[in-house]
């Protein structure tokens, strides 16, 4: 089971340092500039950036993939695939489904012997704990939406053993732990700093966020000290963390070396270089909140949203353009205020937006298998295949069947997103979720990078070069762009980087062979975003048909759904130093 106790830490042993804390321990700082030397770097070049593989090679998965899925929907029923001719008594296991393949299971073979295989890198990844963080933030939290949701915090319910439900904040802690010979330490990656008191597995949290797994209601065995009326269905830790950690190996297997501990060399300021071992690990924390003390101020994604009937203009200003109007509102507060009608840039607080086209999902869903079936033909090479025996072909079923699994996933969250009515703030942050997931190399851009970049007129200026991911929404009534990053309106007069500006990257980061665009020489913007638009495209498909203009519907309050259009846009921003 999933450990949800704080790890233990050590110490260091050697002589007193600038770099370590009275303590012993080494400071923050310290912990972050650690260099790392990794002798194997398969975990970290699985998670790499790279093209789908050839069409004939999909082609094969793809073929093999569709009979194992039709055996696993006809398996035990009275008519059995006819395809297959599969015997309803029958386990359903790749060992067992093997033998009825093994035309299909060759054919990948031979698509895979003619597929050329990423070339192997024998030599070492050296990087440091700091550039380390953002990569393995980005492999957990894409592995799922509640994962991501749960990383940033919800409002949840707690129940320890001989106590009552207590509300607050729930949050999964993703941890680092480090072991040398002579010391230790462990840093909780979103908070950057030691983890704080864990849940222990035998707790149980509750949520009505929809975030959690289906809940199950406790035994009096397990709470012995409730009543049957207080003991409501739930989720016990220990249980919750081996799912969610199950769910982030499914989409990154990689990872799978650094939960179970890989083998390092450290290197601390100040200090030799130690060998040791890194480890990743999840636990659950909990913060109390009085309910009656919770704000209820919007949403972060409506930061900066005002409600018409509250927002006052003076006269002077009500006549102006958009743009001016603004000026003198509370957004940028100079101005004695009245009354007026707001221009409709900005959408009230519970906003639904519906999709209504469901031909444009028919049309993504052959797309949307794709990725899947890329990141087990990746698996697949790096593997040795045996032709001659039954268990030298048994990890392509297994393969074949994981990407059943993860197509099915994702086929089910896109007819969420699109039989479903979204709150305008809760879809900011899922379209958000969809696209970082999509590529680590969009994920660092989001966020922003340390660029040279020389634009048109101008001399070669330094800063953070960031990818600017927008959502217009268009009607005749409302009309506005909301940053995916940081779920805040964007201002009409936002300039952009000049499609023509030359950008490189200042220093180059320890991870940015991960990128499958090169930073290496001077680039244009332009290219940058025909290159990311192409990635999102190929890699998430079932979001890429939003950079088309796609028919919605919106809602407000005390009014009818008014027919409108939506699309999400690709720009660069330039923040010079």
């Amino acid at each position: 089971m999933v450990q949800s106790s704080p790890p233990p830490t050590g110490v260091f042993t050697a002589s007193h340092h600038a770099s370590q804390s009275d303590s012993g321990m080494p400071t923050l700082k310290v912990i972050r500039q650690t260099g790392l030397k990794f002798f194997d770097r398969s975990w970290f070049s699985a998670g790499s950036d790279r093209p789908l593989p050839a069409a004939h090679t999909l082609a094969a998965m793809e073929q093999l993939v569709a009979i194992i899925h039709q055996l696993r929907l006809t398996a035990g029923a009275a008519d059995a695939s006819p395809i297959t001719h599969w015997h309803p008594e029958l386990p359903l296991t790749p060992e067992a489904i093997l033998p009825y393949v093994s035309e299909e299971v060759d054919e990948v073979l031979d698509a895979l012997q003619t597929t050329e295989a990423p070339a192997a890198n024998p030599s070492p990844l050296f990087t440091t704990v700091d550039a380390l963080i953002s990569y393995l933030l980005w492999g957990v939290a894409r592995s799922a939406y509640p994962v991501m949701r749960l990383i940033e915090g919800i409002r949840a319910r707690h129940y320890r053993a001989r106590q009552t439900w207590g509300t607050g904040m729930l949050r999964l802690v993703v941890m680092l732990e480090a072991v040398t010979p002579t010391a230790g330490w462990c840093l909780d990656l979103v908070m950057g700093c030691p983890p704080g008191q864990l849940l222990a597995n035998e707790d149980w949290l509750q949520s009505e966020q929809l975030i959690l797994p289906v809940m199950q209601a406790p035994s009096a065995a397990l709470m012995p000290d409730l009543p049957d009326r207080d003991r409501p269905a739930g989720n016990q830790v220990g249980i919750l963390l081996e799912e969610f950690q199950q769910s982030i190996l499914e989409e990154m297997p990689a990872l799978q070396s650094l939960f179970s501990g890989v083998s390092v060399d450290l290197l601390q300021p100040g200090q030799p270089w130690q060998a040791g071992q890194l480890q990743l690990k999840l636990g659950f924390e909990f913060m109390d909140q009085d309910p009656t003390a919770i704000s209820l101020q919007p949403p972060p994604a409506f930061a900066d949203l005002i409600d018409a009937e509250l927002l006052e203009v003076d006269p002077a200003t009500q006549n102006l353009p958009v743009q001016d109007a603004i000026k003198g509102t509370v957004l940028s507060p100079l101005t004695r205020v009245s009354v007026v009608e707001l221009p409709r840039q900005i959408p009230r607080p519970g906003t639904l937006i519906r999709l209504v086209d469901p031909a444009i999902l028919k049309t993504a869903s052959h797309s949307i298998i794709q990725p899947p079936l890329a990141q087990s033909i990746w698996r697949l090479q790096q593997l040795p295949m045996d032709r001659n025996t039954d268990q030298g072909l048994l990890p392509v079923v297994c393969e074949a069947w994981r990407a059943i699994d993860r197509a099915t996933y994702r086929i089910n969250s896109t007819l969420e997103l699109w039989q479903s009515d979204w709150l305008l703030e809760e879809l900011v942050p899922n379209l958000f979720w969809q696209i970082t997931r999509s590529s680590y190399e969009i994920t660092q851009l989001m966020g922003g990078i340390e660029v040279a970049a020389l634009q048109p007129g101008q001399d070669w200026q330094q800063g953070t070069l960031r990818l600017m991911v927008a959502l217009q929404i268009q009607s005749t009534k409302l009309q506005c762009m909301i940053d995916l990053t940081t779920g805040r309106l964007i201002h009409p007069e936002t300039s952009w980087l000049h499609p023509e500006t030359l950008c490189q990257l200042s220093l180059r980061s320890d991870l940015s062979e991960n990128f499958t665009f090169s930073w290496q020489s001077p680039v244009q913007a332009e290219t940058v975003i025909r290159h990311l638009h192409h990635r999102i495209c190929d890699f998430t498909p079932e979001i890429g048909q939003f950079m088309d203009t796609t028919p919605i519907e919106w809602l407000e309050v005390d009014q009818d759904w008014q027919p409108g259009t939506m699309k999400l846009s690709l720009n660069l921003e330039l923040m010079p130093d």
